[in-house]
């Protein structure tokens, strides 16, 4: 994709909250080993689209080195969320198409507003330096990121969701740490972990070894796991990691 203006003041704006730019994508290890990623895309149909995706991890989990690349990042969530909740972004969609009325570009859920980059997701990732406050920003974004609104911001969790088993972990938040193994071992129609299961896939079986490293509390084993994570991902996160 060549670069357009858009793009380019994108780069600009990233560059200056401390992001290191690959290809279409921008990196940043923020506060207490917090990885900040915002992913710039176009879709060319049904219309024209300009999309920045939003992403957190943290460096206590399990990151594969393809996560650092701009073609193989994964954030999930759109800015304008951060701003405007999605439900209200689509109401505002419909109702415009329900009365027949020329969609503005306060409207469009699909125009890009710079301005919300420099006023909304830079002060909102900013903010997100800990591994308390990256487990703070999921739960906020995934709840924003809803076509209704939830009743509560607790109905809108999604346990499915690794980025935040390290995390919780770090918190010794053992119990919450389990339940999001669990919701992937339950695709897999694992419910018991105690035994070990003849013919289990490989990787259900790594994952019941997680959910067990939740289960036991054992703050030695927990430590030496996250730190051994961490020292991998010291590695994969240097070329975006601020140097004092």
């Amino acid at each position: 994709m060549l670069p357009n203006d858009n793009f380019i003041k994108l780069r600009n704006i990233c560059k200056s909250a401390g992001f290191t730019c690959r290809g279409t994508a921008f990196f940043r290890v923020h506060g207490e080993s917090v990885l900040q990623v915002m992913k710039y895309s176009i879709k060319e149909r049904p219309f024209h689209v300009e999309i920045v995706d939003v992403g957190l991890f943290s460096l206590y989990s399990e990151l594969l080195p393809q996560w650092l690349t701009s073609f193989g990042c994964i954030p999930t969530y759109n800015y304008r969320y951060i701003s405007v909740p999605r439900w209200e972004l689509e109401r505002a969609y419909w109702e415009a198409q329900v009365k027949s009325i020329a969609l503005t570009e306060d409207v469009l859920t699909f125009h890009f507003h710079l301005d919300n980059i420099i006023d909304s997701t830079i002060p909102f990732l900013n903010q997100i330096c800990s591994q308390k406050t990256l487990i703070d920003g999921i739960d906020y974004l995934e709840y924003r990121s809803r076509k209704r609104k939830p009743a509560s911001p607790e109905e809108a969790l999604r346990w499915t969701d690794m980025n935040k088993y390290a995390p919780y972990l770090y918190e010794q938040q053992y119990e919450k740490a389990e339940r999001v193994i669990m919701s992937y071992l339950n695709l897999y129609g694992v419910s018991q972990i105690d035994k070990k299961l003849t013919g289990l896939d490989p990787r259900a079986e790594g994952l019941r070894q997680l959910a067990l490293l939740a289960r036991r509390g054992n703050r030695k084993e927990i430590v030496a796991y996250l730190e051994a994570n961490y020292k991998d991902n010291q590695e994969l996160t240097r070329f975006c990691t601020k140097t004092s």
